[in-house]
């Protein structure tokens, strides 16, 4: 009951919220809590003009009481994932100390965008205790990402850039053939082990699935298009393909596999939660096993 009232109250608290204007906002400098690297030498906010030492510091301020009233009852007050609602939870808060975030445009291992955690912030996690917080003004945004970002020594470390963005590229057209091939692609990469044979979550090495603090994983169900969270396009589905799931057992195929082998293998998984049925039908062969 206790996380449900949480959840109620963080969708009314994005509500109180009135947004600025359309347009992206401006990227947030690196943490000043952690003083290695200054709100202007952070690669990761290259696309807008420095703030002055003061503006951080205000913006610093403000995005801290945001995250105390709004995010800390689930991220915890250190940002450690183990706040008073954690516990209630199926699927375990992000522990921002690690900086270990999953849904991201940055290479395997690395750290996420500013627009990456916008997006998380605005768009929530669909079949998670994390709400989408659209309604917040845009500005407040900004503030949030500048304040989880000092709850990490990793964004203030100049060896952590620069940053390598995957590029999504031209996608490979979502046809019948498409999808035959990623079902092939499917069985060679060995999703199945996970994810199964039909996609459903129900591989032999479910069970033996858990993050990087050792909290149960729970493998989405493929043919349920709202256990993906953030994978309901070809383009997202991609992406995760390309980056990988930082702090999970998801593991990026962007070396593994090639770009037209990514694609036909997305569609093959956006299929799978139309309902298309593409497989083949048959079992995995046991020499793929």
């Amino acid at each position: 009951m206790a996380a449900v009232v949480v959840i109620i109250a963080g969708y009314a608290g994005a509500g109180a919220f009135l947004p600025s204007g359309d347009s992206f906002p401006e990227q947030s400098g690196p943490a000043q809590k952690n003083n290695s690297v200054s709100a202007q030498g952070d690669p990761n906010s290259q696309m807008n003009p420095p703030l002055s030492h003061a503006d951080s510091i205000e913006r610093m301020a403000i995005g801290e009481k945001y995250y105390s009233n709004i995010c800390s009852v689930c991220h915890g007050d250190e940002g450690k994932g183990d706040g008073p609602v954690a516990k209630f939870l199926k699927i375990k808060p992000r522990d921002f100390t690690r900086a270990q975030f999953k849904f991201r445009s940055t290479a395997s291992g690395q750290l996420p965008l500013d627009e990456d955690l916008y997006g998380s912030i605005t768009g929530g996690m669909p079949g998670t205790g994390m709400p989408p917080f659209a309604q917040m003004d845009p500005k407040i945004v900004r503030d949030l990402i500048m304040y989880v970002k000092s709850l990490s020594p990793r964004f203030s470390d100049p060896t952590e850039y620069p940053l390598d963005t995957v590029k999504i590229g031209t996608p490979v057209p979502y046809t019948t053939e498409s999808v035959r091939r990623g079902r092939a692609v499917y069985v060679k990469a060995k999703c199945w082990t996970c994810h199964g044979m039909q996609g459903k979550g129900d591989g032999p090495a479910v069970d033996n699935q858990f993050d990087d603090k050792g909290n149960k994983l729970y493998t989405p169900d493929l043919t349920n298009a709202w256990s993906k969270k953030v994978g309901f396009t070809p383009e997202l589905v991609y992406k995760i393909f390309s980056t990988g799931l930082n702090g999970t057992t998801m593991p990026s195929y962007r070396d593994g596999l090639t770009e037209n082998e990514r694609w036909d293998l997305a569609n093959y998984v956006i299929a799978l939660s139309e309902r298309r049925k593409p497989y083949d039908g048959l079992d995995i062969p046991q020499d793929s096993q």
